[in-house]
């Protein structure tokens, strides 16, 4: 499972980034912006690489109440921290607002990722994998919102505990994991190939065919 930054932004090289982003600019300028102006304008210089400006405007934004159940934010504040190489804000900026965020599979996806990949903290992981599969935060259907909810509330939770389970050597159980996983995305191909390899261990453990 390989991390990818959360709600990639258009190409910031076409027009309509560059036209969008002049109006932020000018409207961040004159001081006349509301809360959605601030988000956005931090998710510009996000995608602009400008870490450090992108932060302060983040920050000041999860400072009011608009952005409270905005799990995206938070999201983009630890992916900046993680670039910048800063594990313990990258933790803290997840542990410290579950309240706001717990019925989002987004958070808790992307939390399990986190102590997998940049903690090792396997037990951690597998408990926000199980909790992000509890959620139910799925507002929006028949759009690209529903393909990133597909992802975060079924498919990459079980391709985490799967491949937790396989490190710990329960291939039955990991196997489990990676055919639910499939269910929701059939092409995926990484899937697919595990599958294939998880049935024929698990043939050569029990003696009986999958």
């Amino acid at each position: 499972m390989t991390h990818t930054k959360n709600h990639p932004p258009s190409d910031v090289n076409g027009p309509s980034f560059k036209r969008n982003f002049a109006i932020l600019e000018q409207s961040i300028g004159g001081g006349n912006y509301s809360p959605n102006d601030m988000y956005y304008f931090a998710v510009s210089l996000k995608a602009l690489r400008r870490n450090d400006e992108a932060l302060t405007w983040m920050q000041k934004y999860l400072q009011l109440p608009e952005a409270r159940s905005n799990v995206d934010a938070y999201l983009a504040v630890h992916d900046i921290f993680l670039e910048k190489g800063d594990l313990a804000a990258a933790q803290d900026i997840l542990v410290y607002n579950e309240a706001q965020n717990c019925h989002m599979s987004e958070y808790y996806t992307n939390l399990g990722r986190f102590f997998q990949k940049n903690i090792g903290d396997l037990q951690k992981a597998a408990a926000a994998y199980a909790n992000a599969l509890k959620c139910t935060g799925i507002t929006q259907s028949g759009t690209r919102a529903e393909s990133l909810a597909t992802d975060y509330y079924y498919f990459l939770p079980h391709m985490g505990l799967g491949e937790i389970a396989t490190a710990a050597g329960d291939f039955k159980a990991a196997l489990a994991h990676y055919e639910i996983a499939l269910k929701y995305k059939p092409g995926d191909q990484t899937a697919v190939a595990i599958v294939g390899k998880l049935r024929q261990i698990v043939t050569l453990s029990t003696g009986s065919n999958l």
